[in-house]
């Protein structure tokens, strides 16, 4: 896999943000290695991350705490799967959080609410799972 590397990029809280709009300084962009795959767990690409107001008051009502990467929803793709439903390839709605690489599966948090994933790709109906791919990225 070309795009497929051992550094995964996060922006994390860097501190409890303070009144008004956010700063440069409220984060903080880190590497650390890839998340190992394990039994019944996915590893995922982030290709879209949403990017809600209600989040800035997640920082601040400190439901995130410095060091913490920051939460967000995204959709992603399977680039490495333990996990008999999907396989590489697959387009999920997941919660990455503002990292490029993230698990899915057992064990897997998800920010402590977001533990749905749907497979965008095998739930749509109509044309080939190639051709929603497309379209996703297209519409999105």
């Amino acid at each position: 896999m070309i795009f497929m590397k051992t550094i995964n990029q996060a922006w994390t809280l860097a501190q409890t943000p303070k009144e008004g709009w956010p700063s440069a300084d409220d984060f903080a962009l880190v590497e650390n290695k890839l998340p190992k795959v394990g039994p019944n767990q996915a590893l995922t690409r982030t290709i879209y991350l949403s990017l809600d107001p209600y989040q800035w008051g997640r920082r601040r009502n400190g439901v995130e705490h410095p060091g913490d990467i920051c939460h967000g929803r995204t959709v992603s793709e399977i680039v490495e799967s333990r996990m008999t439903n999907y396989r590489p390839g697959d387009l999920v709605f997941n919660t990455n959080g503002w990292q490029k690489f993230g698990l899915i599966g057992d064990g897997v948090d998800g920010f402590g609410y977001m533990h749905w994933i749907s497979n965008i790709c095998r739930t749509w109906v109509g044309s080939s799972c190639f051709a929603q791919k497309q379209i996703f990225r297209i519409y999105l």
